[in-house]
């Protein structure tokens, strides 16, 4: 019996281990195409490459992790009132960070882009971010992702 439930962990553990894999990779896959996509519609030279790709990572890096402050830890139904405006008071703290991230990020880039390009950066963003969602949803209507239709 206790060989089953080794297995049984041991066989959960492994499933658990190749859903990270299968997202890591295709995380890091979307990350590729925005690379791409970037390079190619902001047309940065060489130099403006090599300046630009650092504080860009660095900046995303830290987006992601004030981002996840916006979650909360449980649904909403099953929170308390105590906990929903603990959840709000750090959304709030949250925004302030985020917007004073923002505001550096576009300090910084100041420093490498022209304005035109810095602006032109936020609608490819924008237009990265709209071409995914229909590669997502023609992939869903078409059955393309796996077993959903």
């Amino acid at each position: 019996m206790k060989k089953y439930i080794a297995l049984i962990i041991a066989f959960g553990f492994s499933l658990s281990v190749h859903a990270q894999n299968k997202n890591s990779e295709r995380d890091e896959r979307i990350k590729s195409l925005k690379i791409a996509f970037i390079t190619e519609n902001l047309n940065l030279s060489p130099s403006e490459s090599e300046k630009f790709w650092p504080v860009y990572n660095q900046f995303e890096t830290a987006e992601d992790q004030l981002r996840s402050k916006y979650h909360p830890t449980k649904p909403v139904e099953e929170m308390t009132d105590a906990e929903a405006l603990a959840f709000l008071d750090g959304r709030i703290k949250a925004d302030e960070q985020l917007w004073k991230l923002n505001k550096k990020y576009i300090s910084d880039l100041k420093d490498i882009l022209s304005p035109k390009q810095i602006a032109a950066l936020v609608n490819i963003e924008r237009e990265f971010k709209k071409k995914m969602l229909r590669s997502i949803q023609e992939n869903r209507k078409g059955g393309k992702d796996g077993d959903r239709k």
